[in-house]
């Protein structure tokens, strides 16, 4: 990932497809200081799109996890698509050096584009199982999605 200098509303996409159908319980955006959109939608096998976290206005403060009211079932083969949008430019009051491009980094002044998905693999025994659970540790997959440069 690689925001250019003076960029106001630099997108960026990332995906991950799912390897088995399953239930998404949680999802963690994160994202430093010049972030300021993101959106994390399940795109499925025939097209059709459900936008699971929108975050219009980020905050930095915000890198929590949103649990799900209710779990959201997806077939195999279905993606967690995670959009989000960085401000690199003067307009940004966070911003120390919109001179500079923003790679990808673990500190402050650089960024991230990611989002955690908790996530269970729905088999014969849960496939009836709507409402919200306590995962065992041992039972979930949290999942980074993969960012692609746009």
């Amino acid at each position: 990932m690689l925001v250019p200098p003076m960029a106001h509303s630099h997108e960026v996409i990332g995906a991950f497809e799912l390897p088995v159908s399953a239930r998404i319980h949680a999802l963690r955006p994160h994202m430093h200081i010049r972030a300021k959109t993101g959106s994390a939608t399940v795109v499925y096998p025939d097209g059709k799109r459900n936008i699971l976290l929108h975050i219009p206005n980020w905050d930095d403060s915000w890198q929590n996890y949103y649990i799900m009211s209710a779990p959201v079932s997806v077939p195999k083969g279905a993606f967690l698509e995670y959009v989000a949008t960085y401000d690199n430019s003067p307009a940004n009051p966070l911003n120390p050096d919109p001179t500079k491009p923003v790679a990808w980094g673990q500190q402050i002044w650089e960024e991230m584009h990611s989002v955690y998905m908790t996530w269970t693999e729905i088999n014969d025994k849960n496939k009836n199982d709507t409402a919200p659970i306590q995962i065992p540790v041992n039972k979930a997959f949290t999942t980074g999605v993969l960012t692609l440069n746009k």
